[in-house]
C-alpha cells in the first residue's frame, strides 16, 4: 500500500502528556476512521471485502483490534477502548522494545526486529517514542482507498478530523502530497482572480493620475507585453522550461513596479509643460523625457540586479523566480521608454490642437486645469504627486533623529533574532500556510513519524558504474 497514493491521515495527540495509545484516544480514533470509511464506502472510494465494504485503515485502532482477544474486529468503538485498557500496559512495552531495535538497525527493504509485534509498522509511532519515551504523539492511518486522488481531494472536507474530540485531532492527505497539488492549483485560480481585481485597481489609479483613458490603456499594456517578453526569453531564449508556481508571484512585482514608471512619467511631462506652458511637443520630450527615462533606469537597474544577484541560490523554484522576476522588471522599463514616452507625445499634441476625444482626455478634468490657470495666473501649480512627495518629506525630516534610533534598535534586534534562527530540515518550498491547510499541517505531522525519520537516516541507494567520468551534467534548474 505505501507503493500507491492512499488516503493517509496523521493524527495528533492535543496534549503533551497524552499518548496515543490511550484507550480514550483509541476510542475517538476509531470513531474518526468510521467516519471516514463510511465516506469513502459511499463514494465508491475503496476497496477491498466486497458486498459494498472496504478493507478497514491500517493504524492503531487496527493494532488495537489485533491486541484485544474474543475477536476485537466485532466490537464498537466504545467497546474496544473499554477491552484495550486491560492491554495497553502490555503493548506499550512491546512497542518499545520494538522501537528502540528499529532505530539501532533499520534498513529499508529488510524485515522487521522480531520484538516488533505482528501488524506493527514505524508509521504508527513517532521518531521519539522508545524505553525513554512512553508517549506516542504522532501517529497515521492508512486508509485502502481508491487511486482516484483528485476525487479524494473533492471529498476532503467530508472526512473526519476528530475536530470534536478532546485528546487527538487529524489532518488528510496522501502519502505522496497529491492534496497539496490540487489545492495549489485552485489556489492560482483564485490568485489569478486576484491579479485581474488588481489590474483594475491600478488601472483606476493610472486614470485617477493622468486622467487619461489612453495613458492608463497603454501603462496596462506596458505591463502585459513586459510579462509576455519575459516569458519567451526566459523559456525560449534561455530554455528554462522549468517554470514554478512561485514565478507567478512576478504578476504583482510587474504591475507594481509598472504603474510607477508609468507614474514618474506622466508627472516629469506634466512638470515640463508647466514650466514651458508654449513650448512644442518636441521641446517638452526633450526636456521630460530623458530625465524620466533617468529616473526610472535607478529604480529598475537597483530592482533587477537584486533579483538576478538572487539567482545565485541552488533551491530551482527561487532561482527561477529570481530570474524571472528579473526580466520582468528589465522588459518592463523597455516598454515603459518604447510605448509610455511616445504615448505621452500623441497625449500632449491632442491637448494642444484642442481635440476633444474622451479617449485622450477626460474633458471635464481638462476644463477644469484651464479654468485653474486662468485663476492662478503665472503662479506655477505642482503636481499631486510633488505635494504629496514634499509633504512626506517634511514628515520625515521633522522626526529624522527618531528614526534614526528607531532604525539601530530595529537593526539590533534583528540581529540578535537572526542569530537564533536554525538551519531549514527540508530543502522543500512551502507554499501553503499551515494554519490555514490541514494538507500542510499533514505535512508538518508526517516528519515527525519514525517511518520517516528512519528513511531519511537510511541514506539512499548508491550504483557504481566502472569506466564513467561522475559529473552533474542534469537541467540544474530543472528539478523534474
Amino acid at each position: 500500500m505505501a507503493d500507491e497514493s492512499h488516503l493517509w491521515p496523521i493524527w495528533r495527540t492535543k496534549g503533551s502528556s497524552t499518548s496515543a495509545l490511550d484507550p480514550q484516544v483509541i476510542r475517538d480514533l476509531c470513531v474518526a476512521e468510521e467516519a471516514t470509511q463510511e465516506s469513502l464506502v459511499a463514494d465508491g472510494l475503496c476497496y477491498g471485502c466486497g458486498q459494498g465494504r472496504c478493507l478497514p485503515p491500517y493504524s492503531l485502532v487496527f493494532l488495537s483490534r489485533l491486541t484485544v482477544q474474543d475477536n476485537g474486529f466485532n466490537l464498537t468503538c466504545d467497546e474496544l477502548g473499554s477491552a484495550f485498557s486491560d492491554y495497553v500496559n502490555d503493548l506499550e512495552v512491546e512497542l518499545q522494545s520494538c522501537a528502540d531495535d528499529l532505530k539501532l538497525s533499520y534498513k529499508p527493504r529488510d524485515p522487521l526486529p522480531e520484538s516488533c509485534p505482528f501488524g506493527f509498522t514505524p508509521s504508527l509511532v513517532d521518531e521519539k517514542f522508545g524505553s525513554d519515551n512512553s508517549v506516542i504523539r504522532y501517529t497515521s492511518s492508512v486508509f485502502a482507498s481508491s487511486n482516484d486522488t483528485e476525487a479524494l481531494y473533492g471529498k476532503a472536507s467530508d472526512f473526519d478530523r476528530a475536530c470534536w474530540s478532546s485528546v487527538v485531532g487529524g489532518a488528510y492527505d496522501t502519502q505522496y502530497e497529491n492534496f497539496i497539488g490540487y489545492k495549489l492549483d485552485d489556489s492560482f485560480t483564485n490568485d489569478m482572480i486576484l491579479a485581474m481585481a488588481m489590474a483594475g485597481i491600478v488601472a483606476v489609479a493610472i486614470l485617477v493620475h493622468t486622467r487619461s483613458p489612453w495613458m492608463t490603456a497603454v501603462g496596462l499594456l506596458q505591463i502585459i507585453l513586459s510579462f509576455a517578453l519575459s516569458y519567451f526569453v526566459y523559456n525560449l531564449i534561455a530554455r528554462l522550461e522549468f517554470f514554478p508556481f512561485l514565478n507567478f508571484i512576478g504578476i504583482f512585482v510587474v504591475f507594481a513596479l509598472g504603474a510607477d514608471d508609468v507614474f514618474v512619467a506622466v508627472d516629469k511631462w506634466k512638470n515640463a509643460r508647466l514650466e514651458h506652458k508654449t513650448a512644442s511637443t518636441e521641446d517638452i520630450a526633450a526636456i521630460a523625457l530623458p530625465d524620466a527615462a533617468a529616473a526610472t533606469f535607478l529604480t529598475t537597474i537597483t530592482a533587477a540586479i537584486d533579483f538576478f544577484a538572487t539567482a545565485i541560490c541552488k533551491v530551482a523554484p527561487l532561482k527561477a523566480f529570481a530570474i524571472f522576476c528579473g526580466l520582468l522588471v528589465t522588459f518592463d522599463y523597455i516598454m515603459c521608454v518604447l510605448l509610455v514616452f511616445p504615448a505621452l507625445c500623441i497625449y500632449d499634441r491632442s491637448l494642444i490642437r484642442g481635440i476633444k476625444n474622451c479617449c485622450i482626455s477626460c474633458h471635464c478634468c481638462h476644463r477644469l486645469e484651464a479654468q485653474d490657470e486662468d485663476v492662478d495666473g503665472e503662479e506655477k501649480r505642482r503636481s499631486l504627486i510633488r505635494h504629496i512627495l514634499m509633504a512626506y518629506y517634511n514628515g520625515l525630516h521633522s522626526v529624522r533623529w527618531g528614526l534614526l534610533l528607531a532604525c539601530i534598535a530595529g537593526f539590533i534586534v534583528t540581529c540578535i533574532y537572526a542569530s537564533r534562527s536554525t538551519l531549514p530540515t527540508t530543502s522543500d518550498v512551502r507554499l501553503l500556510d499551515p494554519d490555514s491547510s490541514q494538507f500542510e499541517i499533514n505535512y508538518q505531522w508526517r516528519l515527525n513519524l519514525m517511518s520517516e525519520v528512519l528513511l531519511k537516516q537510511s541514506g539512499s541507494q548508491g550504483y557504481v558504474i566502472w569506466g564513467v567520468h561522475a559529473a552533474d551534467t542534469g537541467h540544474h534548474i530543472d528539478p523534474v
